[in-house]
């Protein structure tokens, strides 16, 4: 029986126990590289978002070793971002 065979058998014999676990692994929340914090669930739509992008662009114009700078930065995207949506 191949892997593949396996769990489907599995989730046909628990359809309960694989659901939990996979809700579960969804609500699990993640760090992203640019400073959010979102979860599994959204975690590749996140990365094709806008803010994604702009905050990724300002962390590698960033000086090496420049914590300080990269947290104004990614406030100053997060002030932009919320300023212009709530317009």
């Amino acid at each position: 029986m191949t892997p593949a065979e396996r769990s489907k058998k599995y989730r046909q014999d628990n359809p309960e126990k694989w659901r939990a676990m996979t809700l579960a692994y969804q609500k699990r929340k993640y760090n992203c590289e640019c400073g959010c914090v979102i979860s599994n669930q959204v975690r590749s739509r996140h990365k094709k978002t806008k803010n994604h992008m702009e905050r990724m662009a300002l962390l590698m114009k960033s000086p090496p070793n420049s914590d300080i700078v990269v947290k104004n930065n990614i406030n100053t995207i997060s002030n932009i971002h919320t300023s212009t949506v709530a317009v």
